[in-house]
This record gives structure tokens, C-alpha cells and sequence, in this order.
């Protein structure tokens, strides 16, 4: 339970992570 808990929690920070990377990347190309 609590590795799976740790897993979704990595999964999760690197997802929001890379999404907002990705969002200031076309911010910057757009602009």
C-alpha cells in the first residue's frame, strides 16, 4: 500500500511538473 501510495505521489509531482513546463514552453513560443 504505502509503495503504490509513493509511486502515484512520484507519477503525480513529475506529471504537474511536466505539465506546467509544457505550459510556459508554448507560452513562450506564442509570445
Amino acid at each position: 500500500m504505502q509503495g503504490i501510495f509513493a509511486s502515484a505521489g512520484e507519477r503525480y509531482l513529475s506529471t504537474a511538473l511536466f505539465d506546467s513546463l509544457r505550459h510556459e514552453a508554448e507560452n513562450m513560443t506564442y509570445n
